[in-house]
């Protein structure tokens, strides 16, 4: 790491911060931060549109006028240089782009640690939030042609003059690696919510890469997220710029002024008479786990850490599997036997209770629950109808039976439910209608072959499910004596929060949650998960919000037809096969809820959330 001194910058000879001409009278100061290999010199154009706003650049080692010296290839050199020659004697704000965003907001937290002024607005323009998973091989580490032919991949070519002179490109390039050093070698480390309120600029071709709302979870302040038309350099585009700094004017120059309206995203949810918007969670079953779940959850986030240690430590105490290494290897037998429903239902149970609970810490405190087959225990255990132990136990023996009962196979079937009448004569039985057009069957084997020919022959070809039986079939038969008796030992209690009956697709009745065999017969009862759903929606949520392992229900949600256009449908965790780390999917919903207004200011404990390592994957 470089050593910097105070008088590190300007002793080198170069310029740290370069203007175009000095304005005396300007309100209030813009600090620009380059994007990976860039230099000042298109920022400071943004003058022209900036008329009461002194606009100067960050002029780093290694390019402009200071190419010939080396360039610093660590965060915080360069964050240390900057704040000894940062020294504003008006109103100022910080822009970043791409890295910069990230060398802003670290220079802006340095600022708060140091006990200075702050700035009056961070601007970040096509960075994602931290913290970081690059993911990969490291680009910085490449020889001259393969980082030159990675750059030119992944954010276009250079310029001619610099390809055709071997001088410059070897200097560029020099440039462009200290910069991606900088970038790949980054580690954030947790702090206190910056007191700054933060914009988030993003071309709409790049808003979902970049999960820029997670922005929301780095400040006490408001947040605002500005999407612009285009991909990584939405502003070299003259429209979407003046669209750009005309937010950037009114919220430096004429700071109390309302927000213009063309450059925001309007927030998808109603505020319901300035009420909270209405938040459900939604938890899914088995057959949504995969190896490695939680993982990184447990690693980065505290609050999750807390509820889901908890939690199995009371699985301990009841006697169920040990959970502790069963998702650690993706590859060998833990994997395997997280395919066994004898260990995958306490853990997908265990993992949507943390889960949710870790939002309600947070402060996102559901109004009603809604629960896809095994998701239903989760929800009459957050309502209270059965104590976290009991519900534990139960669930353990549940998953005990159902292993050992008949194997069997599950397919789903894009069909209406009335429309199955003439498969169902074949002697499989209706598992579960989970949307308008879309039903399980579950049966033997031989039955469930002659259905798979019959469907193909009509058109309709069936997907077989992963799991190794007929769950809510006739062959669950045999598990419901036992689970009566057992769960005439649970401690069952009226619900406290509203939650839906996927046995009647009606919210659930105090009589119906209080009955030992509602619960010994849910197994082997069709999973009303569509008829839930329209319940639910007739009772006008604002906010369906995912708690469990990937987003299998929030696509079938999504994907509902005559869902309300201003319904926000998100999940807490992202695709396992996606960009996205545990924790950098989590950190991203926060945002989007913080967005819509569906978080209640959080506490120490939702201070904590941030993680400690870096988890999210990005551009640059």
């Amino acid at each position: 790491m470089e050593k910097t001194s105070r008088r590190a910058g300007p002793a080198r000879g170069g310029r740290w911060i370069v203007t175009r001409r000095p304005r005396p009278d300007a309100a209030a100061d813009l600090f620009c931060f380059t994007h990976a290999g860039g230099s000042p010199g298109e920022y400071l154009r943004f003058e022209e549109e900036l008329p009461e706003i002194q606009v100067s650049g960050i002029q780093l080692p290694g390019r402009g006028s200071r190419l010939g010296e080396p360039p610093l290839t660590s965060m915080d050199s360069v964050v240390g240089a900057v704040l000894d020659v940062l020294r504003p004697e008006r109103p100022f704000a910080l822009f970043g782009h791409s890295l910069g965003g990230l060398v802003a907001f670290e220079v802006a937290r340095a600022l708060r640690d140091a006990g200075r002024e702050l700035p009056r607005r961070l601007f970040l323009s096509s960075s994602a939030p931290p913290p970081l998973d690059r993911g990969g091989q490291p680009v910085h580490t490449l020889d001259d042609d393969a980082l030159l032919a990675e750059v030119e991949r992944r954010w276009g070519g250079l310029p001619a003059q610099v390809r055709a002179d071997p001088r410059l490109l070897r200097m560029a390039l020099g440039t462009i690696r200290a910069d991606i050093t900088v970038y790949e070698t980054y580690r954030y480390r947790p702090g206190p919510l910056l007191d700054v309120p933060v914009t988030a600029f993003v071309g709409d071709l790049e808003r979902d890469a970049l999960q820029v709302s997670g922005w929301s979870a780095h400040t006490s302040r408001a947040f605002e997220l500005s999407c612009l038309a285009g991909g990584h350099f939405p502003f070299r585009d003259a429209g979407q710029r003046h669209l750009m700094l005309r937010r950037i004017r009114q919220a430096v120059a004429v700071p109390d002024a309302a927000p213009a309206p063309a450059p925001a995203t309007p927030v998808p949810v109603p505020r319901n008479n300035g009420e909270r918007p209405r938040v459900a969670f939604v938890l899914p079953g088995q057959g949504s786990q995969y190896a490695r779940m939680g993982v990184a959850l447990r690693q980065e986030l505290p609050v999750f850490a807390e509820e889901f240690d908890h939690g199995l430590e009371v699985l301990r105490e009841v006697g169920g599997p040990d959970l502790r290494a069963v998702p650690a290897d993706p590859d060998g037998e833990d994997a395997e036997a997280l395919r066994q429903t004898v260990v995958a239902q306490p853990a997908v149970f265990l993992l949507e209770y943390a889960l949710a609970r870790t939002w309600q810490r947070l402060g996102v405190e559901p109004v009603a629950l809604i629960g896809h087959s095994l998701g239903e225990y989760v929800a009459a255990t957050l309502a209270g109808v059965m104590p976290l132990p009991e519900a534990l136990e139960f669930v353990c023996l549940r998953a005990r039976l159902m292993q050992e009962a008949p194997t069997g196979v599950m397919l789903a079937v894009p069909l209406p439910e009335d429309g199955l009448a003439p498969f169902l004569e074949l002697g499989a039985d209706l598992a579960a209608v989970n949307a308008p057009s879309s039903c399980v069957l579950a049966g033997t084997e031989r039955d469930i072959v002659r259905i798979e020919a019959r469907l193909t022959a009509a058109g309709t070809p069936g997907r077989r499910l992963p799991v190794s039986h007929a769950f809510h079939s006739r062959l669950m038969e045999g598990c419901v004596d036992r689970l009566r008796a057992a769960a005439a030992r649970l401690t069952l209690r009226p619900p406290t929060r509203e939650f839906l009956s996927c046995v009647t697709g009606r919210w659930i009745t105090a009589q119906e949650a209080t009955d030992p065999d509602y619960w010994a017969r849910h197994l082997r009862q069709t999973v009303r998960f569509s008829d839930a759903v329209g319940t639910l929606l007739a009772s006008s949520p604002d906010v369906l919000l995912e708690c469990g392992p990937g987003r299998s229900l929030t696509g079938l949600l999504k994907r509902r037809p005559g869902l309300p256009a201003n319904l926000l449908v998100v999940s807490s965790l992202p695709h396992p096969g996606g960009r996205l780390s545990e924790p950098a999917g989590l950190l991203s919903t926060l945002g989007e809820l913080r967005e819509a207004g569906a978080v209640a200011p959080a506490g120490a404990a939702g201070r904590a959330v941030l993680p400690a390592a870096p988890v999210t994957k990005s551009k640059e």
